[in-house]
């Protein structure tokens, strides 16, 4: 596992007793270098490291940063991103190896499982405002904008969609006895996908803030918005993500215009199937029956996967296989 390199020096300023900086360099091959920078109080213990991207998304490297008071009953500490699939169509659901499957779920919710498997004894003491929730919403909105001008340039129907939730949960927990307040926030940005079901990748975010019972508030003002105004970015590195993450969203656009090909040749196949059964039966398929009986006949022997949008090359046994005027198979009674 690549890790960031992290080293730390002394600088003046924001806390009385000197700031402690942290440089974080991304070892991704092409970059290998400093990323961004971030302060803390110098008496602080502070650790961190770079993830490289997860099984869902090989390439986008994960953040992961814990700092805190010397007694412990103050810090803040950022997770590894989250990344999971979900689809509405079993048959659809995604296949990568290591990719964890999970339905999208509210984001209050996702930091409320958080307390419950991950911070034993933790109460929930109530919610509080996500910081920064209409940027989050207007972003998602620009997004989905984005999406529907490459559709339509390409003469697509809108097949791409983000959709996103935030919430903060305040929790009261202990630490070596002591009672302290959280803040578990969690972000949630999902893109889907809506092709024969509707198709999610999505990413959590979450970030723990804690500090002596009652001293949220005071801590948020003396450590945690001072140490967001240490964050130094590096420029370059931030324009070689957003070029990296562009030319992914392009991919995407083209394997989403694929796919809308392959739907539309399904279509035919399955319009196909319906006259052949009218001819053979005398009577219209019920869809409910005897098309799904097809899909799971045609799928079995691997010609053809409605909900994949894919052709196989074996036969099944027992059906001809006609063309139609662009070559494509349909299935057919002897």
């Amino acid at each position: 596992m690549k890790i960031a390199l992290i080293s730390f020096c002394m600088a003046g300023g924001l806390w009385a007793g000197g700031t402690k900086q942290i440089t974080i360099v991304d070892p991704t091959p092409g970059w290998n270098r400093p990323a961004w920078t971030a302060g803390v109080p110098s008496n602080w213990q502070a650790a961190g490291m770079e993830l490289p991207g997860t099984a869902c998304k090989p390439g986008i490297p994960t953040l992961v940063l814990r700092a805190s008071s010397p007694d412990g009953l103050t810090g803040v500490k950022l997770f590894p991103r989250f990344d999971f699939g979900w689809s509405t169509s079993p048959s659809s659901m995604p296949k990568i190896e290591g990719c964890a499957l999970m339905q999208p779920i509210p984001a209050l919710d996702f930091a409320r499982q958080f307390m419950r498997t991950q911070i034993p004894g933790a109460q929930e003491a109530g919610t509080d405002p996500y910081p920064g929730l209409d940027q989050f919403k207007q972003n998602i909105q620009q997004t989905n904008e984005m999406y529907r001008r490459q559709a339509q340039s390409a003469g697509l129907r809108q097949l791409a969609f983000a959709s996103g939730d935030a919430a903060r949960l305040r929790i009261r927990s202990q630490i070596n006895g002591h009672a302290v307040d959280e803040w578990i926030s969690v972000r949630i940005n999902c893109n889907e996908t809506n092709m024969s079901g509707r198709h999610y990748f999505c990413e959590a975010s979450l970030v723990r803030q804690w500090a002596p019972q009652g001293g949220l508030a005071e801590a948020r003002r003396l450590y945690w918005e001072p140490m967001g105004k240490a964050l130094i970015v590096d420029p370059a590195w931030n324009r070689w993500q957003l070029e990296r993450q562009a030319r992914a969203a392009r991919n995407e656009m083209d394997v989403i215009k694929q796919n809308g090909d392959n739907l539309r040749r399904l279509m035919y196949v399955q319009q196909q199937w319906g006259l052949a059964q009218i001819q053979h039966t005398g009577r219209v398929s019920n869809r409910d029956t005897e098309d799904k009986a097809l899909a799971r006949r045609l799928n079995a022997c691997d010609v053809v996967d409605f909900s994949l949008g894919s052709l196989g090359p074996q036969p099944c046994p027992g059906i001809v296989y006609k063309k139609g005027p662009n070559g494509e198979p349909y299935p057919s009674w002897p």
